[in-house]
């Protein structure tokens, strides 16, 4: 074996480069952990290393006994190539003692060990094309087969690809969970067949056992490669607009848009949709001053896992301005649709082939459609920039709009910052310079000052705002860890996946032992939620008490007022009112949130009423509209109807049932219900109960705080004009 590596220098070098590439992988994030990551790098460079062997090593082709010679030492070099990155990443494991060292191997069979017949047949193939200049060729073959999935993310309705080189990639970053699926495991079959194939018939070629030119035999290659890229999407590694239009099945063309939508959708759904598209189109009109020249494709897929079979990024709905298409699904696109837009309206101004901003620079692209669509969780994108601010949590504005920063921050703050200086350039200096801007790429050009004096009086003007800081609001939304900094992030998303698989079948006791069976499982939220979840079916006070044991784990994260609300259902249950009552009265002061004040103002309301509020908390789906339906003739708090909008969405129960309850009540309202008043609106506004919902916008303007005023003028503006549309019905 050290024969293998004695007075050959360049075997050495690559032996020695190798060590100190995976080191440095296992330092990186999510390359440090023997998972997905280290696995596909370490698959992409060991195709690298085989081939520089095969063209430096393989040199008398057409004697069939060095043939065999030069395939023993290849299995030698490969069988340690193939070792160090183990040996290197359980070495590393063994310091950190994080996550399943073993669950690593599916993922290195799979994407790593088929590097080594990739390597082998590339290597072939480049010295018999040209001996000459086979170490050219072989740079060159690599630039193609890395340039196949470009060509396909751009020219097809897809963001995840197949490749020989980096086996999957699956959209975003936003998916933490991926896993070896059935469909990684036949396009690697399928590599096997193809370079191993390759690998025989070029050896046949060498030791004259096949007549067949070279030129024959390269044309072979090519249309056979070119054939498996056509066809692929009909094997499941690639999609298509036919295959869209086939998930896809109806087809609705307005006066801007071509959209495609799930075949189950009832005419009041798709008449809401394509109306919240013009509606959010004419928006980004005024905004932007122009429209696209085409019309814009959307596709709105029925679930998030549909949209990651079909395109992928099934965490995150997507824009692609260069086709002019969006891509949403059904959960989502009421959040997302105007931001995806913005992407395209923002693509008008581009010179560059993405059709996005000149530097290619993530906050520039994401800030201008933040800018357009001004609002984080219902609030005043400024409001949250300023709570970011407050409590040390600046992000250098130079750094995000001049560098890559952007992804190595929660993800939240550089959306926040990135669109709050966007908005502040162009309602100080208008969207003309920033088109400027956007189109050359050159800040200091387009506004005769540089990016640092402008980051100055935009730190300035955000000190100046009158807004009231809220700590526990900056902890909410601000106290997560970007993907990048979690610890075994897709084996413990993959775990997760499999433990609420048995939660939803009520296996309880198996869920808890794979809980139980994961280091740290009280420190991930998922987790812990899970083994909750499963307590309270054993022992409702062993659920209490685990929460109250692992509460500080979560302080200044969202997590640790999503865990004191749960605390207060587990209070309740186990019959502890007054412990339930204080722990409310502590979130009311903290205030972090309106999502969760609507919670806790509910939660309020019904333990005043005797074991009311237990028998919601241990309440099926088909009780709660009873129990709150008749607590609401009592107490006309909006607080108690926001459950319902999930029980209309999932047909439990029809709008009428719950429209009825909003036309006939006179609501008693504080402060604090804004958040719930506001859902209504959009909740009436969905289901075309224009009378409801210009009642409640009397209501909420009369108790809404500063930072959800544009939020407020939104849903105003969408209700005008979906009644001046729907008269002209």
């Amino acid at each position: 074996m050290a024969a293998l590596f004695k007075k050959n220098l360049f075997l050495q070098i690559l032996l020695a480069l190798h060590v100190v590439i995976n080191i440095y992988l296992l330092t990186l994030p999510l390359t440090k952990y023997f998972s997905f990551e280290f696995a596909s790098l370490t698959g992409f460079f060991l195709v690298i290393y085989v081939a520089l062997f095969t063209l430096h090593e393989d040199k008398f082709k057409s004697s069939a006994i060095a043939v065999k010679v030069f395939q023993f030492k290849l299995l030698i070099f490969s069988g340690i190539f193939l070792f160090i990155p183990v040996l290197l990443a359980f070495i590393f494991h063994l310091f950190r003692n994080d996550c399943s060292f073993v669950d690593g191997f599916k993922f290195y069979a799979v994407l790593a060990l088929p590097g080594v017949v990739i390597g082998y047949a590339v290597g072939l193939l480049s010295d018999l094309i040209n001996k000459k200049y086979s170490y050219l060729i072989f740079i060159l073959l690599l630039i193609v087969i890395a340039l196949i999935p470009l060509f396909e993310i751009y020219f097809r309705p897809q963001i995840y690809f197949y490749d020989p080189l980096i086996p999957f990639y699956p959209g975003t970053m936003y998916d933490e969970d991926i896993d070896i699926t059935l469909a990684i495991v036949l396009y690697r079959v399928f590599n096997l067949f193809f370079f191993g194939g390759m690998i025989v018939l070029i050896r046949k070629l060498q030791l004259k056992e096949l007549k067949l030119s070279r030129v024959a035999f390269s044309f072979i290659i090519i249309f056979i490669s070119g054939s498996f890229i056509f066809l692929s999407p009909k094997l499941g590694f690639g999609t298509t607009e036919t295959v869209l239009n086939q998930a896809l099945q109806k087809k609705i063309v307005t006066g801007n848009f071509v959209i495609y939508l799930p075949q189950q959708l009832n005419k009041e759904e798709e008449k809401y949709i394509t109306h919240l598209h013009e509606y959010y189109f004419q928006k980004q009109m005024k905004f932007f001053k122009g429209k696209p020249e085409q019309k814009i494709t959307s596709f709105v897929f029925r679930t998030s896992d549909e949209k990651r079979k079909y395109f992928g990024a099934g965490n995150a709905d997507v824009a692609k301005p260069w086709l002019n298409q969006i891509y949403l699904s059904l959960d989502s696109y009421e959040q997302s649709l105007n931001h995806e837009l913005a992407h395209v309206f923002a693509g008008m101004w581009s010179k560059n082939f993405l059709k996005i901003d000149a530097n290619y620079n993530p906050a520039t692209v994401e800030g201008i459609a933040s800018a357009a669509d001004p609002f984080f969780d219902d609030m005043d994108i400024h409001y949250s920039a300023f709570l970011a601010s407050k409590n040390n949590l600046r992000l250098s504005i130079q750094s995000l709009f001049s560098g890559f920063s952007f992804f190595t921050n929660v993800s939240s703050l550089s959306y926040i910052y990135s669109g709050s200086f966007c908005k502040f350039i162009i309602d100080e200096y208008g969207i003309q310079k920033f088109k400027e801007f956007y189109r050359n790429g050159n800040f200091e050009k387009s506004y005769n000052k540089s990016l640092a004096e402008s980051e100055t009086q935009y730190r300035k003007f955000l000190d100046n705002k009158d807004y009231q800081n809220n700590q526990h609001t900056a902890n909410y939304y601000f106290g997560r860890v970007p993907l990048v900094q979690k610890v075994c992030p897709r084996y413990l998303a993959n775990e997760t996946n499999e433990i609420y698989k048995l939660i939803e079948e009520k296996d309880f006791v198996a869920a808890k032992e794979e809980i139980l069976s994961i280091k740290d499982y009280n420190k991930n939220y998922s987790l812990l939620s899970g083994l909750i979840f499963c307590l309270e079916e054993e022992n409702p006070p062993k659920a209490e008490t685990l929460i109250e044991k692992n509460l500080l784990n979560y302080k200044n994260t969202p997590y640790w007022y999503l865990l004191q609300l749960k605390l207060v259902d587990e209070k309740i249950v186990n019959g502890k009112f007054s412990d339930a009552e204080v722990l409310l009265d502590s979130l009311v002061i903290w205030n972090p949130t309106g999502r969760l004040a609507s919670r806790v103002t509910l939660r309020n309301i019904l333990l005043h009423k005797g074991n009311l509020a237990s028998q919601f908390i241990k309440a099926q789906e088909i009780d709660l509209f009873n129990i709150l339906r008749d607590e609401f003739a009592n107490n006309s708090s909006p607080a108690l109807l926001l459950p319902l909008i999930g029980l209309v969405a999932k047909e439990k129960v029809s709008y009428a049932s719950v429209g009825s309850l909003i036309q006939s009540s006179k609501f008693t309202t504080n402060e604090t219900d804004w958040y719930s008043v506001l859902q209504l609106v959009r909740f009436t506004i969905k289901h075309f109960d224009f009378v409801s919902a210009t009642k409640l916008i009397t209501i909420l303007e009369k108790n809404l705080p500063g930072y959800a005023l544009e939020s407020l003028q939104n849903e105003k503006d969408k209700l005008e004009w979906f009644i001046k549309h729907a008269e002209k019905k």
